[in-house]
């Protein structure tokens, strides 16, 4: 075989070249090149709107799933989506305009400018071009069949309605009009509610002590869908539940990823089917469905997360792995921006990373060594900064405070969470031996749990008599995380169902028929729906799909009260004050101070002294003295308080009202 020379040196057969300084700074030409011309087709593409709507969403999945995050194409998703769910909301949390581009077309050329830069820069391009693509395998099917079952269950946030109708259906549950109001004051401004200043005439934003990942998250939906521009409160309304609805089924089906990215289900898809179905009939079906629709979204976001820092710290092979340090810390991250009493459960699971304790488990280069610990870094400034928007809450102890929840299915919640701890002890017996320490330390999770479910539930039996809203909400993520863990230690023991070829048929036919049960699991999804009420204030159904059933009849008969999706965008009177809405009216009523709240939050008015105000709405029947009665005491609690009534109903307040308070009642 011939030698190669270079300066009068021979080298010999198979001996590596060293690249020239000429041949280098051309590579990283041609990736500057070719990484800017892909990053301004995609900007291009934005601006002309030609990415907009169902191209700029699929085109931005494409793209995600292109980061060569991992070669298995489930944990892929896992890791990119944890990456995202942590980290993407800080884009918020300083003013990013970029000249009307809007975060999202930056990011996403920023990004596709990367990938191709990187594919064009290597010394082996087709080598990194196949990186891109990930190795697929039977079971990443089923993260997309759970999209498939999460848009026909999420149907009705999903088609396209009118505002009114929007308006009707998000009546339901209580809490939507404050998770509307973050959102659509994160569109309006620009940042997060924490960061805005004081409102013009003095006092709080309600939501500055809230910690809004959730709703940044909606926001991204929504500018890649729809763009960075802000559409009418109408138009907002629409994009807020499509949002909404397509973040919750892409976490349902990020765990169900997760799960299929366990190296012990990924040659096994008869095993993984029940399984994956039963994660996903958590939330789509279950008490992840039911908190949903009491219109907690942010909390069943953070449910998901706990589950997915279990599923990223399982199978981690080392501590120190950069990508899954990322995906990691940010899984934990977006717990605490969620809702950060989840916590709790997430600690122990990330703990487990840790495991076991050796040397080898810690061995690092310098260079990842370095990232781990800036992403650890990050990850702590992140929760210290979600600490200080906590901190400032007003309430000396909000763990004691009221509000609506379903109360949990107990026997489901004691069952699931005593199942979760033995089968974690218990599966340590079917699992390879480096696995071993991690899965049994799964048991600090439902522990932790029960611990705190107790440490509340004594509090609040002693602050009030009974168990209350964050003990309901509580007891509620413990069920939801603990069925999900259950998968986990299940998966082990089905290694050994499925070494004999001849079990293939038979297992075939029970993989299928433990899915479809897993379907049912905590409720006969077939069964007729009860006629129930139609007002939209009662969620504590036996299945999530009594509560959709609910929506879809609030959405073919809005209440009266939706009237304000048309109202509002045709013209708010401005007041030197507060301007509280008076839902006057005989008709189909939602309770006035929910209709007093969701006017501040389609006004973007919400301030802690409005709702103060709106909160002492009490009526004693419907009559119009009841209402003058409402009336002249709302407005002398200050000088400064107006009130909004309809047109057709604010002559005849205005006449039982004294002269000098009937002049700061105005139409709407």
């Amino acid at each position: 075989m011939a030698t190669v020379t270079g300066a009068g040196v021979a080298v010999g057969p198979g001996a590596v070249v060293p690249e020239g300084n000429r041949s280098r700074w051309r590579r990283r030409v041609r990736g500057a090149l070719v990484g800017l011309a892909a990053g301004g087709l995609v900007l291009l593409g934005r601006v002309t709107g030609l990415l907009d709507g169902g191209p700029g969403l699929l085109v931005t999945m494409v793209v995600l799933l292109l980061i060569p995050t991992s070669r298995e194409f489930s944990r892929r998703v896992l890791l990119t989506g944890c990456v995202l769910v942590g980290w993407l909301p800080a884009l918020w949390w300083i003013d990013l305009r970029f000249d009307g581009l809007g975060r999202m077309t930056v990011a996403l050329a920023a990004t596709v400018a990367v990938l191709g830069a990187w594919v064009a820069a290597g010394e082996d391009s087709r080598a990194r071009a196949r990186a891109l693509l990930p190795r697929f395998r039977i079971v990443d099917v089923y993260p997309a069949l759970a999209v498939g079952l999460g848009c026909v269950v999420l149907a009705p946030w999903l088609q396209v309605k009118t505002p009114t109708q929007t308006l009707g259906m998000l009546m339901l549950s209580w809490d939507n009009s404050a998770h509307f109001s973050m959102f659509h004051m994160i569109r309006s401004t620009g940042v997060t509610v924490d960061m805005l200043p004081p409102p013009a005439g003095g006092g709080t934003w309600q939501f500055a002590s809230y910690p809004q990942g959730f709703h940044t998250l909606v926001a991204a939906i929504v500018e890649i869908i729809d763009g960075p521009q802000v559409a009418s409160v109408g138009g907002e309304l629409l994009s807020y539940t499509r949002g909404v609805a397509l973040l919750v089924i892409a976490a349902t089906a990020l765990l169900v990823a997760g799960l299929c990215a366990l190296p012990v289900l990924r040659r096994r898809p008869l095993v993984t089917l029940p399984l994956a179905t039963l994660v996903a009939a958590v939330f789509l079906l279950g008490p992840g469905a039911l908190s949903f629709y009491d219109g907690f979204g942010n909390f069943v976001l953070a449910c998901a997360m706990v589950v997915a820092v279990a599923l990223v710290a399982i199978p981690m092979p080392r501590a120190f792995m950069p990508v899954h340090v990322l995906g990691l810390a940010g899984a934990v991250v977006g717990v605490a921006q969620g809702w950060a009493l989840l916590g709790v459960l997430a600690a122990p699971a990330a703990l487990a990373a840790l495991l076991p304790l050796r040397r080898s488990r810690f061995r690092a280069r310098p260079l990842p060594l370095l990232a781990c610990l800036l992403i650890l870094a990050a990850a702590v400034g992140c929760l210290v900064r979600t600490l200080v928007v906590l901190s400032a809450v007003a309430v000396e102890n909000p763990l004691v405070l009221a509000g609506g929840a379903s109360e949990p299915d107990y026997p489901l919640t004691i069952g699931v969470t005593a199942a979760a701890i033995l089968l974690a002890i218990v599966a340590h017996r079917a699992t390879r031996r480096a696995e071993r320490p991690r899965l049994v330390a799964l048991v600090g999770t439902p522990l932790a749990g029960v611990a705190c479910s107790v440490v509340l539930i004594v509090m609040q039996l002693d602050a009030s008599g009974s168990i209350t809203y964050y003990g309901f909400k509580f007891m509620t993520a413990v069920s939801i995380v603990a069925v999900c863990l259950v998968a986990i230690p299940l998966a082990h023991f089905g290694r050994r169902i499925t070494r004999r070829r001849w079990l293939i048929v038979p297992g075939a036919a029970l993989s299928l028929t433990l899915a479809a049960a897993s379907t049912q699991a905590f409720g006969w999804t077939f069964a007729t729906i009860p006629q129930g009420p139609t007002a939209g204030l009662e969620t504590s159904a036996p299945a999530g799909l009594v509560s959709r059933e609910q929506e879809i009849r609030l959405i073919a008969a809005p209440p009266s009260t939706a009237d304000l999706a048309t109202l509002v965008p045709a013209g708010v009177p401005e007041v030197p004050g507060t301007l509280v809405f008076l839902d006057v009216t005989d008709g189909y009523p939602i309770d006035p101070v929910m209709a007093a709240q969701w006017f501040f939050s389609l006004t973007d008015t919400w301030t802690t002294e409005g709702n103060t105000i709106a909160g002492d709405i009490q009526l004693r029947g419907r009559s119009p003295e009841a209402w003058a009665g409402v009336a002249e005491r709302l407005l002398r609690t200050g000088d400064d308080v107006y009130l909004a009534v309809r047109t057709q109903e604010a002559a005849q307040l205005r006449e039982m009202l004294p002269g000098r308070l009937a002049n700061r009642v105005v139409n709407l």
